[in-house]
């Protein structure tokens, strides 16, 4: 794929010498480690837990419940960091839900409609996630450094009765990159440049996922059509094995600011490829796989005191070894307000464009903000918000039709600190997808099953240790 988000596989932070003793938390230590336990209890009220439209094709109404997430892990680093910094993040969730509207009954019209199952209730309540992120940087005080990565991530997404997208998906992402810092402080200096490889595989641990790839043919594209059968084997469709290359640069040109190169290389091997049926009724394999290639160039730095940017732009191409690939602008750009270390806001945009299993590849246009301040010592605020466009590419995608996603997300939340290591956070989101993709149309491309649109609102209440 394509990512230009400035926290990639690549660009992590390696945690500096203070990171867990520089804030006022519980900590166990000896001479070697110092470890930070973390804990939380959640609680939430849903308003859409299936994310269903008002009402769905088949008068289904959306699902509210309230979901409790009980989670912990720890914090981990090393003390002794002369020859190796390392750091472990390793936290888990359980997910359970304390009341699931089955909304049994018949809709205003007085047509029944048939609840959700027990069985789809009770399939929800399990392990939520798993997360493994783990990073060494070597001969942290040497002018070549070296990093070695490891992020895991486990989730979990039950099936319900009138879906079929339930998913156990696991995502490794293995990196190493070799990091050159002439000068500086060995963490930042006039001149940075890296080279890295990075091994991502991402597999489906379900018993049931689904292995069609079959597409039928059309006039415009011989591997663009209509998926025959009416399930969405979204799952096998999504399973790869990813190998990404980045070369990046930034030269110190002002005390404070910084001219840009970053230049990447994947290489996506996906594990079924799409079974076409000829116009003749014959049939032939279609690759799924792609190359992305992307350059950037880009500055960033501070405009005045308080005021900071950073801006990329450049050229990007999915290379698809099937149908269309995406080949033309992408873009990272954002302004920031900063009144350290109480205050920062920030307002971007973002042009990106990414391979994916339901279809070639999608664009993003994405637009947001984000933001938080502190209060006073037992209060904070923080928020998070964009407005952001999906646009799916027609080849290779699951029923041959054009789909764009505009989607508005937002977040409120107040942190409240009790006491020395615990505090409570209060939160507000709302999401909506204002589509008008459906899915599931008979042989006439008509009467769809069920609508892609949504709306959906969260209230949420969370003790947290550290």
């Amino acid at each position: 794929m394509i990512a230009l988000s400035s926290k990639g596989l690549f660009a992590q932070q390696t945690a500096s010498s203070s990171s867990l003793s520089s804030e006022e938390a519980l900590e166990i230590r000896n001479p070697s480690f110092a470890i930070r336990p973390i804990a939380w209890l959640s609680t939430a009220y849903d308003s859409n837990v299936f994310y269903e439209a008002n009402p769905e094709p088949t008068f289904r109404r959306p699902n509210d419940g309230v979901v409790s997430f009980i989670g912990g892990g720890l914090k981990l680093e090393n003390r002794e960091k002369q020859n190796l910094v390392f750091t472990a993040n390793l936290s888990s969730a359980y997910r359970y839900y304390l009341y699931l509207n089955p909304n049994e009954g018949v809709d205003n019209q007085g047509i029944k409609v048939s609840p959700i199952s027990q069985k789809a209730i009770d399939a929800r309540n399990t392990i939520d996630n798993i997360k493994a992120d783990i990073a060494a940087r070597l001969l942290p005080l040497s002018t070549i450094q070296f990093h070695l990565t490891d992020l895991l991530n486990y989730i979990e997404r039950p099936i319900y009765d009138s879906a079929t997208e339930g998913f156990k998906r696991l995502d490794n992402r293995v990196g190493l990159r070799a990091h050159f810092i002439p000068g500086g402080d060995k963490v930042n200096g006039p001149i940075d440049f890296n080279i890295g490889y990075g091994f991502r595989n991402i597999t489906f641990l379900n018993n049931d996922a689904q292995t069609n790839t079959t597409l039928n043919p059309t006039d415009n594209n011989p591997v663009t059509g209509a998926d025959p059968l009416p399930s969405a084997p979204i799952q096998g469709r999504s399973e790869k094995i990813a190998h990404d290359f980045l070369l990046s640069t930034k030269f110190k040109f002002l005390p404070k600011n910084y001219l840009l190169l970053d230049i990447k290389y994947v290489m996506n091997d996906y594990a079924l490829d799409s079974t076409v049926v000829n116009a003749d009724g014959s049939t032939s394999k279609a690759s799924r796989d792609s190359t992305p290639f992307s350059a950037l160039i880009g500055i960033s730095g501070l405009l005045t005191s308080r005021i900071a940017f950073f801006m990329k732009v450049g050229y990007g191409n999915t290379y698809n070894a099937t149908g269309n690939s995406y080949s033309g602008f992408l873009a990272l750009t954002e302004f920031a307000y900063v009144q350290a270390p109480k205050t920062q806001f920030a307002v971007g945009y973002q042009r990106d464009a990414q391979d994916m299993g339901v279809a070639n590849f999608y664009v993003l246009d994405r637009f947001y903000l984000r933001g938080n301040h502190l209060i006073n010592q037992t209060w904070a605020f923080n928020t998070n918000l964009s407005f952001d466009i999906y646009a799916y590419d027609t080849s290779n995608a699951l029923d041959g039709r054009k789909r764009t996603d505009p989607i508005l997300r937002s977040m409120f939340g107040f942190k409240q600190k009790l006491m020395r290591f615990y505090s409570i956070n209060y939160g507000l989101s709302y999401e909506s997808n204002f589509t008008d993709y459906v899915s599931g149309l008979d042989a006439q491309g008509e009467n769809p099953k069920d609508y892609a649109k949504y709306q959906r609102y969260m209230f949420t209440l969370t003790l947290q240790l550290n």
